[in-house]
């Protein structure tokens, strides 16, 4: 009976996502500092960067405006230290002077209110949020750097999808950290996904989501993307997949004709600039398949 349990297991078990499967086998490690930086696909945040921030440590600092709608990043110094508390001063500002913008701003060190001119903060490293309505901070993960000045941050907020749009005030880092997959090695598994899937290098965009219902919530990020259930990938769905292998021919009307799939739509100007390869079966307009097609590059 149980080689019949197994057999079932082998034969009807769904493998894991690649990159999932990667996210896994470094979290396994867990705070073992030494064993993650051995493990090249592994990361881990080192909080002792932020402990050795010490007097005149040169660090940015974020600070709003005076109407309070936004904030901006400014050079600045550690001038005083208390406890987990410092104290950063801009570089250049007046003490003396009424200043709009403060001089110093004192926090906690591990706030994302400071940061090193070169961040070294990533995705995958644990967090604390501060969420008005518990009036507490909540332990989570970032999922998302959004922009660069780190005014759209994402945490991981549960079964309901990721708390969106923080920014450093709402954010501090935990001291304590786990083994994280590193970022970068994302687009080379969703490379490897692609690769052995066949499909247009812009699968890649699709290729780096590792969960299904990512992968299919029918957002305008994922509108192109279908879940692949045998591999469990999430790739372009066919008719895009083909849609831009034709466009590809756009500006070569025999490799578009020797394509079963495609169709040549031949150039009105004299220049030549309005020609076009689509997919034969596609009633997609022109315009939708170049939109399509900005997206994904």
């Amino acid at each position: 009976m149980l080689a019949i349990i197994l057999l079932f297991l082998g034969v009807f078990s769904t493998p894991l996502n690649p990159i999932q499967d990667a996210l896994d086998n470094c979290k396994l490690i867990g705070k073992d500092l030494a064993e993650c930086n051995r493990t090249r696909t592994c990361k881990f945040y080192e909080i002792t960067e932020r402990r050795t921030w010490d007097l005149e440590h040169a660090l940015q600092v974020a600070i709003y405006a005076p109407d309070g709608a936004q904030f901006s990043w400014y050079p600045g110094n550690v001038t005083s230290i208390d406890g987990t508390y410092i104290t950063v001063t801009r570089t250049g500002c007046d003490l003396s002077a009424d200043n709009e913008i403060p001089c110093s701003v004192r926090e906690s060190r591990y706030s994302f209110r400071f940061r090193e001119s070169t961040p070294f903060e990533f995705v995958g490293m644990r967090i604390d949020v501060y969420r008005d309505y518990f009036g507490r901070w909540i332990k989570t993960n970032l999922t998302k750097i959004a922009n660069d000045d780190w005014s759209d941050l994402w945490a991981y907020g549960g079964e309901f999808g990721d708390i969106v749009e923080l920014n450093p005030f709402d954010i501090r880092a935990s001291q304590g950290q786990d083994c994280q997959l590193d970022p970068a090695e994302i687009p080379t598994i969703a490379q490897t996904i692609v690769d052995g899937s066949g499909q247009s290098e812009h699968a890649q965009y699709c290729a780096q989501i590792y969960k299904e219902d990512l992968c299919t919530d029918n957002t305008w990020d994922t509108l192109n993307c279908e879940w692949e259930a045998t591999n469990s990938t999430c790739l372009l769905n066919e008719e895009t997949d083909l849609l831009l292998g034709c466009w590809s021919h756009s500006s070569d009307e025999y490799a578009c004709a020797s394509d079963l799939n495609c169709k040549w739509i031949a150039p009105t100007m004299s220049n030549h600039l309005d020609s076009y390869c689509v997919n034969s079966s596609s009633t997609l307009s022109i315009l939708f398949l170049a939109l399509i097609v900005l997206l994904l590059c």
